[in-house]
């Protein structure tokens, strides 16, 4: 549960990255206001806003691996709030997964346990060879070495 909070409160730093990022101006009224306005057709919003495409397990795998990244980028104090926020887009984004996409699973572990599972099964996946690299303390002989000869009276 604590890689949820985690990820949760560092979603909120990635989501502000990528809004900035996609940002654009408004479009001008190129219409003269004399003119009565037609409406506008009513034009059904996109599948992706009402309800998010399925998560492949290649994204659960790539959203555990960007959260680690944001994870460690969030608790380094020497980066200031506008420095995170950048590293952490450009985090998510090196791995290949695109923010926007990145937020919409963050969003969505938080209501659907069985991707949460999901995702805390690749991140555990992430973060045992980092927990197995440290060596285990093991008598050592070197192999060439010839055995002492004993002493015998």
């Amino acid at each position: 549960m604590k890689v949820v909070s985690i990820l949760t409160a560092s979603t909120l730093f990635v989501a502000g990255a990528a809004v900035a990022q996609d940002t654009a101006p408004p479009a001008a009224d190129t219409q003269p206001a004399t003119e009565a306005a037609e409406p506008a057709p009513a034009t059904p919003a996109p599948e992706s806003a009402a309800t998010p495409a399925p998560v492949t397990d290649a994204e659960v795998d790539l959203f555990a691996l960007a959260a680690k990244k944001v994870q460690d980028i969030a608790g380094d104090e020497t980066l200031d709030q506008t420095a995170k926020q950048a590293a952490m887009a450009t985090a998510v984004q090196e791995t290949g997964l695109d923010p926007q996409r990145f937020n919409e699973i963050a969003t969505a572990i938080q209501t659907d346990q069985a991707l949460n599972e999901r995702v805390q099964l690749a991140a555990a996946k992430h973060a045992q060879p980092t927990e197995l690299a440290e060596p285990s303390p093991e008598p050592t002989e070197d192999p060439t070495e010839e055995p002492s000869p004993q002493m015998s009276e």
